[in-house]
């Protein structure tokens, strides 16, 4: 990247969510991506899976539940009060003609939000509660699916036998590693959980048409552009007359940065090159034990 490059006037109103409407006359709101984000949509891409986060947990209830059938709607219903709190599981990168890649989020009806849990809830019942197995298996799935979701809560229970209590399950949070890290992985599940606990015990549990549907884009998670501290230096703003140059704290880093990217590009070691876009891996894992005795 050149010197011309970096030192480029900047509005960061563009990465704002924005309230658009379809052909068919439905709402939805869409944002460039930032940051990071775009480094994501690239692995996703261009190195399948490379960069897919997956996170597990199990769970040991305090009391054995009798019926698996009921933690299924439990399971489900705190999906449909998560994607309310957090909206981001249900949006969308698509990359337009110009390969412009946008984060979109489209206004559902009640039928649309059942049609998502349907989707991108699901239960699976093992054997053995084998949170890796799983992994492996989900490894090599599209993202975005054929239908257009790139998040999903996977929930596994023991055989399906519904006359054995259930004390032990497992969860696993998988999605578009442009949607959060791991940190946020780790703040999307204990709000899951937390819902989880809630519609476990509820006598009546939550349904899509309890909740305010349009209401909650409010919630929509911004551009990290667009929640910098107001101690972090921001870029020239086009309509200033001021000229970027690199005695400005956001310039002089940004060259600082590319600079260290740089380097970090050489091939130090002699790899060979890498298939620019190899398709959609075929997941495998491999577990090694390590003790002190093997030390």
């Amino acid at each position: 990247m050149s010197a011309e490059q970096l030192l480029t006037k900047y509005d960061f109103e563009k990465f704002t969510w924005k309230a658009l409407t379809a052909t068919d006359g439905s709402q939805y709101f869409a944002r460039l991506l930032a940051g990071a984000e775009l480094v994501q949509d690239l692995y996703n891409r261009f190195e399948k899976g490379n960069e897919t986060l997956f996170f597990g947990v199990f769970l040991d209830l305090a009391h054995p539940h009798p019926e698996s059938a009921s933690i299924v709607g439990a399971a489900r219903a705190a999906w449909l009060s998560l994607r309310y709190q957090i909206p981001i599981i249900a949006t969308v990168i698509e990359v337009g003609k110009d390969d412009v890649p946008m984060l979109k989020y489209r206004v559902p009806n009640v039928n649309q939000v059942e049609e998502w849990a349907d989707r991108t809830m699901r239960a699976h019942h093992r054997p053995a509660l084998d949170l890796g197995r799983l992994r492996e298996e989900l490894g090599g799935q599209k993202i975005p699916s054929p239908e257009g979701d790139q998040t999903w809560m996977h929930l596994v229970l023991g055989a399906a036998d519904s006359t054995i209590p259930v004390s032990r399950i497992g969860f696993i949070f998988h999605t578009h590693h442009a949607m959060t890290d791991g940190n946020g992985c780790k703040i999307i599940v204990n709000r899951y959980l937390a819902q989880f606990a809630a519609q476990l015990t509820a006598t009546k549990r939550v349904v899509a048409s309890d909740l305010a549907w349009g209401s909650e884009v409010e919630n929509l998670t911004p551009a990290i552009f667009n929640v910098l501290g107001s101690s972090e230096p921001i870029p020239i703003h086009p309509s200033s007359d001021e000229v970027p140059t690199f005695a400005h704290p956001l310039y002089a880093t940004l060259g600082a940065e590319i600079q260290v990217i740089g380097q970090s590009l050489q091939n130090q070691y002699g790899f060979k090159p890498r298939a620019a876009d190899p398709g959609w891996t075929n997941a495998q894992r491999l577990e090694l034990t390590f003790s002190p005795e093997g030390i």
